[in-house]
């Protein structure tokens, strides 16, 4: 963090407990409201003060300014990926990469349904899945797998060289019913179906 923004968050900071702290005195009336009028009013006979308020104004503003930028820009960037090729740069979104991770893990049996998010980090991308395994399935094994198939295919897809870091989070287990056996003696059709 630049020195610039280190001042700016410290006088922010400072402005917002002052604030805070001015409106629970005013709320429990330890503060007389006539009081804060017979200041602002003789705040006006003396011009250095009024131009130390300006200056507060300015700062204020412009943190709020440095604030938005940088929220914005860190938004959008965290949601991207970016390389360049030989005919110009190339953009991908975190989003279709979460869609393509989904995809990967329709082709395992032992997997019923995933939620990926992916993320960007210094050291490349972080992939972070919640699972819902069938619960006849060797969880460690199907892990692995997982972890291993998502890390090679988005390595493969985005080709890049940077780590892809996969973390399995398995939050249910549906259970099979091992007793249901599959026969087709139409008894299961559906009614007025053709």
């Amino acid at each position: 963090m630049g020195f610039l923004k280190k001042i700016l968050a410290a006088i922010g900071f400072l402005f917002y407990l002052v604030i805070g702290c001015f409106f629970i005195a005013l709320s429990i009336r330890a503060i007389d409201p006539k009081l804060i009028s017979q200041y602002i009013t003789d705040s006006y006979k003396y011009p250095d003060l009024l131009v130390f308020i300006r200056i507060i104004g300015v700062v204020l503003i412009l943190k709020g300014i440095i604030f938005v930028k940088h929220y914005l820009a860190n938004d959008i960037s965290e949601k991207i990926i970016t390389f360049d090729n030989p005919d110009g740069q190339v953009v991908v979104s975190l989003s279709a990469v979460e869609e393509y991770i989904n995809k990967i893990a329709k082709n395992m049996k032992q997997v019923k349904d995933l939620r990926p998010v992916v993320s960007k980090t210094k050291k490349g991308l972080e992939v972070k899945v919640k699972a819902t395994i069938f619960s006849d399935a060797n969880v460690p094994a199907v892990t692995e797998q997982l972890q291993q198939r998502i890390k090679e295919k988005v390595m493969d897809m985005l080709g890049i060289e940077e780590s892809v870091d996969v973390m399995i989070h398995v939050s249910k287990f549906f259970q099979t019913d091992s007793k249901h056996i599959d026969t087709d003696d139409g008894s299961s059709r559906i009614p007025y179906a053709e």
